[in-house]
């Protein structure tokens, strides 16, 4: 008796879903047109969109802000670079916990660091927030925000730069080559 009410309950799940199918499949809705063979080049624009920061203001959720254009990297900046960073996150920047501090509070920690890391990069390391790094590798032109790779890509080599504001976070750089 039990298997022949499960065998009509499978049955009868079986009936509704092909109704369903077959109710639906049946609407009067006009098939899709066909998709255009792509036999033609889509321009290229002329212009570089400028860089989109999703980090969020200390106190408000409002748009993402643009970062501004940077200018191009002049024709004798290198191809890629070796990078060391210290990393001031604050909340709100991307990756940040939400403990983090305030954006002033990690924009006057990066400052502070600057000295010492001319001094010592590898001792400044540790005072900095998680993913702070001697040596970070290399970094190609293209894989950094316009903004941040024209700063990164014109410091001399072994030279420290000041803080960097960055969607992560503020960065003290060191190029390490």
């Amino acid at each position: 008796m039990q298997r022949s009410s499960t065998v009509a309950i499978g049955v009868l799940l079986v009936v509704i879903v092909l109704l369903l199918v077959w109710r639906t499949g049946s609407s009067s809705r006009p098939a899709p047109p066909p998709l255009p063979a792509a036999s033609f080049a889509l321009p290229t624009p002329s212009f570089a969109p400028p860089a989109l920061s999703l980090a969020l203001p200390d106190s408000s959720l409002s748009e993402p802000t643009l970062a501004p254009l940077a200018k191009p990297l002049p024709s004798n900046a290198p191809k890629s670079v070796r990078l060391g960073v210290l990393l001031f996150q604050y909340r709100g920047a991307q990756f940040a916990p939400l403990s983090a501090r305030s954006k002033q509070e990690a924009l006057d920690a990066a400052k502070a660091a600057v000295e010492p890391a001319r001094k010592s990069f590898k001792a400044a390391v540790k005072t900095g927030d998680p993913g702070s790094v001697e040596d970070a590798g290399r970094f190609a032109r293209g894989v950094l925000e316009p903004s941040v790779e024209y700063e990164v890509f014109l410091l001399p080599p072994g030279s420290v730069s000041e803080p960097i504001e960055t969607p992560r976070g503020y960065w003290i750089v060191k190029r390490v080559e």
